[in-house]
């Protein structure tokens, strides 16, 4: 049998200084996937309420332009609305407008974040129009 002579090599990988750099990588890459998680868990949840009250608004704008609702009836579906997405809204946070056969609803509220050591305040602006009438 034949025999190899042993690499020198390898021996750098039993460095006691390469280890340490080794695991400050792997704890840096840990922090910041745990933080990176933390915000996915807080904000989505935010986003996604948003984006499918959006939805509904526009739906809602819709059916309001189609059944010529007058603005009160209409405040108050968005008002059902926002509490089914758990949306802090108020009667004054909503702008109907009607105008040359259309109708224009605006909605701004506030939601809040809390991650831990601070407060993040979100703004949302969200509008939806439709023509007065049916086809």
């Amino acid at each position: 049998m034949k025999s190899y002579p042993k690499r020198e090599s390898f021996k750098r990988f039993d460095n006691p200084e390469r280890k340490k750099q080794g695991s400050f990588g792997c704890m840096a890459y840990l922090v910041f996937l745990i933080v990176s998680v933390f915000l996915v868990v807080k904000y989505g949840p935010v986003y996604t309420a948003s984006s499918n009250f959006e939805s509904d608004l526009k739906i809602a704008a819709s059916r309001a332009g189609a059944r010529f609702h007058d603005s009160e009836t209409v405040a108050k579906e968005i008002l059902t609305l926002a509490m089914r997405h758990e949306i802090p809204i108020e009667r004054k946070n909503i702008k109907i407008q009607r105008n040359s056969g259309q109708i224009h609803i605006n909605v701004n509220y506030t939601r809040s974040v809390n991650l831990l050591v601070y407060q993040h305040d979100l703004d949302f602006k969200v509008s939806a129009s439709s023509l007065v009438g049916t086809l």
